[in-house]
């Protein structure tokens, strides 16, 4: 999965912390509010200085389009000695600004004019200090208030940045600068209605000042682009590249934003970053811009070759050196990502993603160990390397290597596509670590991010949610590794989703369709979108669950072509991509129909397949609600009622919350285990997966002699919850009933791993399989640490009394 418009919350101090990401009280304080923030809100106050507003982070956007240290002025200031600094930084005479600048810290120049020298010169207190000078001097100043407010942007203070901004319209309420100001406060914290209105008040008054006006352009322009909406964007560079010329404004940062749309749209580039460089050859944004948007669409590849070449010509672009740090971690090269952070962080102290990713490459070091397999590799690199928290080594690795190779193997041959590197899988137990691996910043609900050959996830521990299941999103997300590498990361979203979410319903580890209700709600009031707008459900929803309709959406297209085209049909779409096509012209070469009737094809199919179940949704709806509300009241025939009848209208549904569970409780409230043993059964046969339901019916499958039912039913569990100690006990147990030792040690060593209550029983389990193996010294070793720990086991003494007589014979 991948996502954009992910936004952290977060509150830090500048100074480096350390610490396990996610840990701690100072991970999710004081966020931007949504609704937007009110003037005055959130000012603190530095000791010593009456009202100095302190620079500390409160809300920022995981993927913030990078930028130098400030931006260009856009005549929004007219003192003519700081232009003259201004002009030499931004024609690249980097030594000759900063000494200009240095000229400007003297007593004699105004304090707003040495707030913005220090500020050049990388001295953000110094320049808050200053700005305060400046507003005791000029309390009725807008532009002092405004410019104060770019400060904190630049410090990711975006709460304190949008109550300067609305002080500067106090005081001139058609300030065209202060407008923009705020409404980029404002988009970190995805407030469009209010942004907006702070921007039509700039763009739709041609008399707005023409720096502001073309600073909404950038703004526009940048949206556009993240949207995949190049026709617009085209038209807003189109217009603020003549507002520019016709004003006497910078072209530079135009010229970088039509290098970044021409790579995004598989056109030369070359020639804009150079027409950049010959206005600015230490301009690092022609470079740093393009690999913004690299990154986005996921060019990862692309993207650090960019970055590089950025920081090449601009030492002094931290932001850069932060995302080139951070792609170098996207393609596992952490010693690289290592040095790039380090560097971001020794110039730029504010940034909360540099803190993040400094703390996470502390966990790689303190709590991940890698591990590769095959161990040694039998060609020449590793098929997989699991990344894994070394506490969490014993219980995950082996189920984790299993299932990767299983989908490795699977996947070359369904693909027709050999990986030509490692694939490196992570699992983090700590969510928020996982997510700033992922994006840099915490806070998003995200379960796996695959990058290439590289992907993240959540270990089983770091959800509290029964719905998750670990075994699947490994599935889905080594599936995007396929899908990137095999197009060259030109697949779109919608289709690598769609294969994925195909293959967790056809080859998972539990197969058959898991459809969320909020997706039939939609199916039943027609929100499928057109497959040449699918993309935009993903990257532009228009309502709270579209996202999710978009992923069950994009994997029913590809089950319709399986069944109606056949698989082959998918792959060669696949291939397709490399080549630079869309998605409406892959599937019109490929299928030999247009989108239009493939629309009409894949309606028909979803009316077979959900009409009936859609056109009686509501009385489902009710008989569900009916078979909980029962069981809550303690009615279990009531219950038992409600859920058959459930189950009659919709037999597939086996969501966490399925008809089946309330069933069998209900059934086993009364008695009728044979009632409660079918309901459970139906429900794992159909693909549900809930842990402790699984156990149930296993154990039953182990009371009625079906020793191989129970043995699948166990597997299963183990890729919902391999944490699970009864799991380990009962799974061991069965392999030693079936005679195989081998298999029940794992099982029992994975139990003792999960440091069990009772260790003398688990230390005896552990000496009863290895005697069956015929290894009485491994056997001994684990009884001595059992009658150590419970010196009166009777059964303990039993099996060391066995041993012994052994032994002498």
């Amino acid at each position: 999965m991948w996502t954009r418009e992910a936004a952290a919350q977060a509150f830090y101090s500048f100074p480096r912390l350390r610490g396990k990401v996610g840990m701690g009280a100072d991970r999710r304080q004081s966020p931007l509010p949504n609704p937007p923030p009110q003037a005055g809100e959130g000012v603190s106050r530095l000791e010593g200085v009456n009202r100095l507003r302190h620079l500390v982070l409160v809300v920022t956007c995981a993927f913030a389009l990078p930028a130098a240290a400030r931006e260009q002025l856009y005549g929004a200031l007219d003192n003519p000695d700081l232009l003259t600094c201004e002009n030499q930084y931004w024609s690249g005479q980097t030594s000759a600004a900063q000494s200009c600048y240095n000229g400007l810290l003297t007593l004699s120049q105004p304090a707003a004019i040495r707030a913005e020298a220090l500020w050049a010169l990388g001295d953000m207190q110094g320049a808050n200090t200053a700005f305060q000078q400046a507003v005791d001097a000029e309390p009725d100043s807008a532009s002092v208030r405004l410019r104060w407010g770019e400060l904190y942007m630049q410090a990711y203070q975006y709460q304190e940045a949008f109550n300067l901004f609305s002080e500067a319209l106090e005081r001139d309420p058609d300030n065209a600068f202060a407008h923009i100001g705020a409404a980029q406060a404002l988009a970190q914290g995805g407030n469009s209605e209010e942004v907006n209105l702070h921007m039509a008040v700039v763009m739709d008054n041609p008399n707005s000042a023409p720096g502001a006006r073309l600073r909404g352009y950038l703004m526009t322009i940048r949206s556009s682009l993240e949207k995949d909406q190049y026709d617009a964007a085209r038209g807003f560079l189109e217009q603020a590249e003549a507002l520019a010329d016709g004003s006497g404004l910078s072209p530079l940062e135009l010229y970088a934003l039509r290098a970044g749309m021409a790579f995004m749209t598989h056109q030369p580039y070359q020639e804009y970053i150079d027409a950049a460089l010959a206005l600015n050859p230490a301009y690092g944004d022609a470079w740093a811009i393009p690999g913004y948007f690299a990154m986005i669409t996921r060019r990862y590849r692309e993207c650090g070759e960019f970055y590089e070449k950025a920081v090449a010509i601009q030492p002094t672009h931290w932001e850069a050196h932060l995302e080139l740090g951070q792609n170098y971690l996207r393609l596992n090269q952490v010693t690289q990502a290592r040095e790039q952070i380090d560097i971001a962080y020794s110039g730029d102290a504010f940034n909360p993603k540099t803190i993040n990713l400094l703390r996470l490459l502390d966990t790689f070091v303190q709590d991940l160990v890698a591990l590769n397999y095959p161990d040694p590799p039998q060609g020449v690199f590793p098929k997989l390397t699991l990344r894994l928290d070394r506490d969490e080594v014993p219980v995950l690795a082996a189920y984790a290597d299993q299932l990767a190779e299983e989908s490795i193997d699977l996947y070359t041959e369904r693909y027709r596509f050999t990986p030509k590197a490692p694939i490196v899988v992570e699992i983090y137990p700590n969510h928020e670590d996982f997510v700033v691996r992922s994006i840099g910043m915490p806070g998003v609900g995200i379960l796996g991010v695959t990058f290439g050959y590289l992907f993240s996830m959540d270990s089983p521990t770091a959800q509290h949610d029964p719905s998750y299941h670990w075994g699947t999103t490994l599935w889905h997300e080594m599936a995007h590794v396929f899908t990137l590498e095999a197009s060259n990361h030109l697949v779109p979203r919608w289709f690598s989703e769609g294969i994925s979410v195909f293959e967790e319903w056809r080859t998972g580890p539990t197969p058959g369709r898991k459809i969320p209700l909020p997706v039939y709600q939609a199916m039943a009031e027609g929100k499928f979108l057109p497959i040449a707008e699918l993309d935009d459900g993903f990257m532009r929803p228009s309502y709270e669950d579209q996202v999710i309709v978009s992923y069950m959406q994009a994997g029913l297209v590809f089950d319709f072509i399986d069944s109606e085209y056949g698989f082959d049909k998918v792959v060669d779409m696949l291939y397709r991509f490399q080549d630079g096509v869309n998605a409406v012209s892959a599937l019109e070469s490929v299928l030999g129909i247009s989108a239009s009737e493939f629309d009409r094809h894949f309606k028909e199919f979803i009316d077979i397949e959900y009409g009936p179940l859609l056109s009686k949704l509501d009385v489902w709806q009710e008989d569900h609600r009916a078979s909980f509300a029962a069981l809550e009241q303690e009615d279990w025939e009531a219950a038992a009622a409600a859920a058959e009848r459930a189950i009659f209208s919709f037999p597939d549904y086996v969501e966490i919350d399925s008809p089946y569970i309330a069933q069998a409780r209900a059934y086993g409230r009364l008695g009728n285990s044979d009632k409660e043993f079918e309901a459970l059964q139906a429900f794992w046969q159909k693909g549900g997966y809930e842990a402790r339901a699984l156990l149930a019916l296993a154990n039953r499958y182990v009371e009625r002699g079906q020793r191989d039912e129970a043995l699948a039913v166990y597997r299963d569990v183990l890729w919902v919850n391999p944490f699970l100690e009864d799991l380990h006990l009962q799974l061991g147990d069965l392999y030693l009933d079936l005679s195989r030792p081998a298999d029940a040690i794992e099982e029992y060593r994975v139990l003792l791993a999960l440091d069990p209550t009772d260790k003398a029983a688990a230390n005896l389990k552990l000496a009863n399989a290895y005697k069956a193996a015929g290894d009485n010294a491994k056997a001994l070793e684990y009884l001595m640490t059992t009658l150590d720990i419970a010196p009166q086991y009777r059964e303990a003494q039993k099996l060391l009394l066995e041993l012994s007589r052994s032994s002498t014979q």
